[in-house]
């Protein structure tokens, strides 16, 4: 499978057909070259696949659009969202939640967990990692499946130390230009069609809750990430 075919879905914005049968409220002027500036931007996109040989624990995920053909491949590198996450609690910023197993389960790969893994994942207690996926309105476990697993088949009640991540933060834990470019894509037109469609104003889509850094352009990406090396962040 590729890593990812947008063909579609930029077509789909190009055309309007992502609005088929729903009013358009907002216009949003410039979209059609936004789209195209969005599309260069992802075919020339750094997917330098080197951290692959470092030896990190990598979570990957399939992201497919619902209203057109195609979708993308998201990769987080789990040692350096580990690391992010230490480096803010150590600030005194990050916070521990408790929700119960059958709350997050949802959010797992039940299908990729190992049978023989999980009586030691029920014992281990270190939290979970879950991202908020901005552009589904969803949620990700990217780390401790088998621990959400685990506990969930011993009783759906019982509580899991969890870490929440939200939508921007997560581009951290990704290990290069080409994955945080196809997450920044993807919610920024997600907004944009919120916009047009009139569920936020235009003061809401210009946030960092809708429009990452609160602009449909991506140039504050550029030298705002460093490449991945194995020795540092």
């Amino acid at each position: 499978m590729k890593m990812h075919d947008l063909e579609d879905f930029f077509k789909s914005f190009l055309d309007r057909s992502v609005f088929q049968g729903r009013e358009i409220v907002n216009q949003f002027d410039g979209l059609d070259d936004l789209v195209r500036y969005y599309k260069r931007k992802i075919d020339t996109a750094d997917n330098n696949m080197a951290f692959m040989m470092l030896g990190h624990e990598l979570f990957e995920k399939r992201i497919d659009f619902t209203h057109c053909k195609g979708g993308y491949n998201l990769i987080w590198d789990i040692n350096r969202a580990q690391a992010t996450i230490n480096y803010v609690f150590q600030q005194g910023l990050g916070k521990i939640f408790e929700p119960a197993a059958e709350e997050l389960f949802p959010y797992t790969k039940e299908t990729d967990t190992q049978k023989s893994r999980l009586e030691y994942a029920f014992k281990n207690d270190m939290p979970v990692i879950v991202v908020d996926f901005t552009p589904t309105g969803g949620r990700i476990v990217i780390d401790g499946n088998h621990r959400v697993v685990a506990r969930y088949r011993k009783d759906p009640k019982m509580k899991v130390k969890t870490i929440g991540v939200v939508g921007f933060f997560q581009l951290n834990f990704m290990p290069n230009d080409l994955f945080r470019k196809l997450y920044a894509v993807h919610q920024n037109l997600h907004s944009i069609s919120n916009y047009m469609l009139g569920n936020i104003s235009r003061e809401d889509l210009h946030t960092d809750a809708w429009l990452l850094q609160g602009t449909s352009d991506l140039e504050w990406m550029n030298n705002y990430f460093h490449q991945q090396d194995g020795n540092r962040l």
